[in-house]
C-alpha cells in the first residue's frame, strides 16, 4: 500500500501499469525518494503519532482512490444547486447537505468537518450538520465551490485525496430583486485624503454593468475627506436617472443610499458627485453596492 501508483488490472490480474499479470515493483532508489518525502512531510508536521497516523491513512486513501479512476479518468461526480437571494445578511443559509439530515443533532467526538474548495469558497462557511452559510451579503451571480467531507483522522495532514475533494460541486445562483441594474462587493480602503475603491485600491467587483448593448466600468468610487463629497466615476457617460445606490451593511441593513437625482452631473468627466455632511464609509468597512431603480 506504500506505493501510490495503483496496478492496472486485465482478466483479473493484478500488476504495474504495463505489466499485466506481473508483480508490482519499485527501484531502491525511488523507494528511498517516497521514504524521504514522507519524512520531511511528518517534521513539517510536528513527527506526532497523530500526523503519523494520519499520513498513512492519507497514502492509503490515496491509493484506492486511484482503484476507482475508470479507463478514462473520470471519477464519482454530484453536482448540488441552490439559490438564495442577494443582499441577504452574513450568516444566511445557502446550501443544505442532502445528507446532513442523517447525522446526529450534536456531533459526536469522532466527527469530522467539511472543506469548501475553490475561488468561491471564500464567499461561505460550513457548520455542522452540513449547513453552508454565506458569510457576507452576496452580490448577484453563481458561485460555485467544492463541498468535500474530511474524516476526523485525516485533518491534521489534509489527508483527503485531491479527486475525493472535488466529488461533490455546489452551484449556487444568487439573484437581485427587480430593478436592480448592478451589484457588486465593494471594500473601502484609504486612498490618499479619500476612502473608497479604484482600479487598484480596495474593492468594487464586478466593477462592469450594461445598459442596453453598451458597457460600462466604474473607475472609482470614493468619499473625499477634503470636499465632504461622494464621487462615482466611469469610463465613460451614461444616463442613471432613477437611479439610487444602495450601500449595505454584514446585517443585510442599507447603511447609505445615494440619489442620483441628487448628485451634481459631469458628463465630460463621466462622474457623479454627492454633497454629505459626514462619510458614508470608512476604511475597512465589508459592504455590498445595489444600483437600482429608486423607489
Amino acid at each position: 500500500r506504500f506505493l501510490l501508483d495503483a496496478p492496472t488490472t486485465s482478466g483479473g490480474a493484478s500488476g504495474a501499469s504495463g505489466q499485466s499479470g506481473s508483480t508490482p515493483t519499485i527501484t531502491l532508489s525511488d523507494l528511498k525518494v517516497k521514504i524521504a518525502a514522507n519524512d520531511r512531510e511528518i517534521a513539517a508536521g510536528g513527527s506526532s503519532e497523530a500526523y503519523k497516523d494520519c499520513l498513512y491513512l492519507k497514502i492509503k486513501w490515496a491509493r484506492e482512490v486511484q482503484y476507482r479512476v475508470g479507463p478514462s479518468g473520470s471519477y464519482f461526480y454530484k453536482r448540488h444547486d441552490a439559490s438564495l437571494g442577494s443582499g441577504l445578511a452574513g450568516g444566511t443559509m445557502a446550501f443544505t447537505d442532502p445528507y446532513g439530515s442523517e447525522l446526529p443533532a450534536t456531533p459526536p467526538p469522532n466527527a469530522g468537518d467539511y472543506q469548501l474548495i475553490g475561488s468561491d469558497a471564500a464567499w461561505f462557511s460550513w457548520k455542522y450538520p452540513g449547513v453552508v452559510d454565506a458569510i457576507r451579503p452576496l452580490p448577484a451571480r453563481e458561485y460555485k465551490f467544492y463541498y468535500s467531507p474530511r474524516p476526523k483522522a485525516y485533518i491534521i495532514c489534509d489527508g483527503t485525496p485531491d479527486l475525493e475533494k472535488k466529488r461533490q460541486e455546489v452551484f449556487i445562483t444568487v439573484t437581485a430583486p427587480a430593478g436592480t441594474l448592478h451589484e457588486a462587493f465593494f471594500d473601502p480602503v484609504t486612498i490618499g485624503t479619500t476612502v473608497g475603491a479604484d482600479a487598484s485600491n480596495g474593492v468594487i467587483d464586478p466593477d462592469e454593468f450594461t445598459v442596453g448593448s453598451n458597457d460600462y466600468e466604474i473607475e472609482s468610487l470614493v468619499w473625499d475627506d477634503d470636499d465632504d463629497e461622494v464621487i462615482l466615476t466611469l469610463d465613460d457617460h451614461v444616463s442613471l436617472s432613477g437611479k439610487t445606490l444602495d450601500f449595505i451593511e454584514l446585517d443585510g441593513s442599507i447603511d447609505t443610499s445615494l440619489n442620483v437625482s441628487d448628485a451634481t452631473v459631469n458628463q465630460t468627466a463621466a462622474t457623479w458627485t454627492w454633497s454629505l455632511t459626514s462619510a458614508p464609509w470608512e476604511d475597512g468597512d465589508t459592504l455590498m453596492l445595489r444600483i437600482r431603480e429608486t423607489g
